[in-house]
């Protein structure tokens, strides 16, 4: 069985642009990896249903865009390109329902949401500058958004790493956006990422700044969360730096995965009945600072981006365990920052 995974770049020194891999889940390797989009600091990027292809997108210096393509007779062919203000975005979710694409600018401190057509065509419908106290960290010198997806009700939820805080927001179907709570972490925090247990009621939430996770019990009703677990994602007596990244929780809802920048791990934690979790492996990631991972469609697998060395890691996942084995190292991919599953 062949998975075939696209991989978001940093284009600062060899990288061209958005790269291809294929995982052969039968013999448990990846291929060599190819230039599939030539493109400038494609460093997110996201499928909508329909197939088309939403990508960050620098223009120069100080532009950036959100830019759309078309899979037709396996070539990617560009449809439109909307303006992002300032510097690179640096998370993008579509809303299938509504038809609204989300993106998180970490430099200008806005999330904007925008219309989608259906044939690759965005207008921007409403957008929000986050401004008030910062944390103590030299990161946090201005508010960052980091992130910004759907909840499982379908509000709009937001990490700013630099107000150590969680933000959820009203969605109309036009995608205007009303503030409903706040969740204001401890200084330093560092909110990065998140993601939500399998029935919605827990959220697993990553602090770049901290290296640590916090579980919070999640009201769907009134949109509230409450923090009921806070754990470190490296050893105690680790005191070089570390960056925590990425977070995603497997299909079946009971093991969640942290990526640690420094350290160099995956670390891998598992849920209890109470939505709690227990660490129970932390395994190298034979590369260095791995932004983002992705487990595979079948889940009996984990594609590592370490984006310092230039290169991806692959990773037996055991679904019964949740642990995982090394396989495969040193795959050879420029500047790798996402693993997208493509098809």
């Amino acid at each position: 069985m062949l998975e075939h995974y696209l991989i978001g770049t940093y284009t600062h020194h060899t990288s061209q642009g958005i790269y291809s891999v294929t995982l052969d889940t039968s013999a448990g390797r990846l291929s060599p990896t190819r230039l599939e989009i030539p493109i400038q600091k494609p460093i997110f990027m996201t499928f909508a249903n329909n197939g088309i292809l939403y990508t960050i997108d620098k223009l120069d210096q100080d532009h950036a865009a959100i830019t759309s393509f078309k899979e037709e007779g396996g070539h990617f062919t560009r449809l439109s390109s909307v303006s992002a203000p300032g510097t690179t975005t640096a998370y993008l979710a579509i809303d299938e329902e509504r038809q609204l694409l989300f993106s998180a600018n970490y430099h200008m401190s806005t999330v904007t949401t925008y219309r989608l057509d259906g044939q690759g065509g965005m207008q921007k419908a409403d957008q929000v500058l986050k401004v008030g106290a910062t944390g103590p960290r030299p990161q946090q010198e201005l508010p960052h958004v980091h992130f910004a997806n759907l909840t499982p009700e379908r509000r709009l939820v937001i990490c700013d790493l630099g107000m150590d805080q969680v933000n959820i927001y009203n969605l109309t179907d036009q995608g205007q956006l009303k503030l409903v709570t706040t969740h204001q972490d401890q200084p330093g925090f560092g909110d990065r990422h998140l993601t939500f247990g399998r029935d919605g009621r827990f959220m697993y939430l990553v602090g770049e700044l901290s290296s640590k996770l916090e579980v919070l019990a999640y009201d769907q009703e009134n949109g509230e969360l409450s923090s009921i677990q806070t754990v470190s994602t490296i050893p105690a007596d680790w005191t070089a730096h570390n960056g925590a990244a990425a977070i995603h929780v497997c299909h079946s809802g009971r093991f969640v995965y942290v990526s640690n920048r420094g350290e160099n791990t995956i670390a891998v934690f598992e849920v209890q009945p109470d939505g709690r979790v227990k660490h129970i492996q932390s395994v190298a990631t034979a590369g260095d600072f791995p932004r983002d991972f992705s487990l595979s469609h079948d889940q009996k697998f984990m594609i590592v981006a370490n984006q310092n060395t230039n290169d991806l890691t692959l990773m037996r996942r055991d679904p019964a365990t949740g642990h995982l084995a090394t396989i495969q190292t040193g795959v050879p991919c420029p500047e790798p920052v996402q693993v997208l599953y493509w098809k």
